[in-house]
């Protein structure tokens, strides 16, 4: 069964444009909210960046039936793990049986912010990435934790607020490695990329067979393909585009699949298949087993 989401993109939209399209999104049908956890936006003319867990406080209150997850938080450097458990507990108690936690190994643009070095090395961050899940399961087990490993230690630590039922943690692969470590340790995956078949496929052999995969894909569209062309490189000038078609209801529009890299002039973007062009909010599909 495949199900649409929709996307929550903080680094463009303030807080309560944010909540008010949550509700939109309910309204008009969509299965899921996924929300970024940014503290820059990608590039300064996106212009926002509020707190995404302020952010789902508020959608919380604001919606009755749509599901929520992080997309994604990354619980390396920026946030200690104890401190995401905390949050996602908190937010799976305002919202029971609609809150999912993504988690992934982040971005240096976000992470740098506190003096820490964001290790460049995938396997590392991918070890910090089990050593976080390990703690954010245990404190979830509820009672006093202590714990000392390589990267975290734990001082008598304990979630008072409990949801009774514990979100799902879907863990974020942009490659095999990664896809591994998710089907290792996630409830469920989520991949940012076009082509997902290698992904899923190292998913579901490394422990990942019947549970949830859910692809992103940005979307655009406009009346032209100059004005196309022109929107896409204003929004994402540090993105390769590659424009596949998808059915709409009324005509085919383009979908953007992003590969970073520096473009320096809009001509370099390819030309779209069809009309593409001013960002609407990015497409989700979830895939069930």
């Amino acid at each position: 069964m495949v199900e649409i989401g929709y996307k929550l993109f903080t680094g463009s939209h303030s807080a309560p444009e944010l909540v008010k399209n949550a509700r939109l999104a309910e309204d008009a049908g969509f299965s899921f909210l996924n929300i970024s956890d940014h503290y820059h936006p990608w590039i300064p003319t996106h212009g926002r960046a509020g707190f995404a867990w302020c952010t789902i406080g508020s959608i919380s209150q604001a919606t009755s039936r749509i599901k929520v997850s992080t997309g994604v938080t990354c619980p390396l450097v920026r946030y200690h793990p104890a401190i995401v458990a905390q949050a996602a507990a908190t937010a799976a108690t305002l919202m029971p049986g609609r809150f999912e936690l993504g988690l992934g190994t982040g971005e240096n643009l976000n992470e740098h912010i506190t003096g820490s070095v964001f290790p460049t090395s995938e396997p590392v961050r991918l070890d910090m990435l089990r050593e976080a899940v390990s703690i954010i399961r245990m404190l979830w087990k509820g009672g006093v934790q202590d714990y000392c490993g390589a990267y975290y230690t734990l001082d008598n630590a304990q979630i008072y607020e409990l949801p009774r039922d514990l979100p799902p943690i879907r863990i974020s692969a942009q490659g095999p490695m990664a896809a591994e470590v998710a089907g290792d340790i996630g409830d469920a995956l989520i991949h940012f990329e076009q082509k997902p078949e290698e992904v899923i496929e190292a998913f579901r052999a490394s422990g990942g067979e019947g549970k949830s995969c859910m692809i992103e894909t940005a979307v655009c569209y406009a009346g032209s393909e100059e004005e196309a062309k022109r929107t896409a490189y204003e929004w994402f000038p540090m993105e390769e585009l590659r424009t596949a078609p998808v059915r709409s209801e009324k005509r085919w529009i383009g979908v953007p699949a992003l590969r970073r890299r520096s473009l320096r002039t809009p001509a370099e973007c390819p030309p779209p298949r069809c009309h593409t062009g001013r960002p609407a909010p990015t497409g989700i599909r979830r895939r069930r087993p």
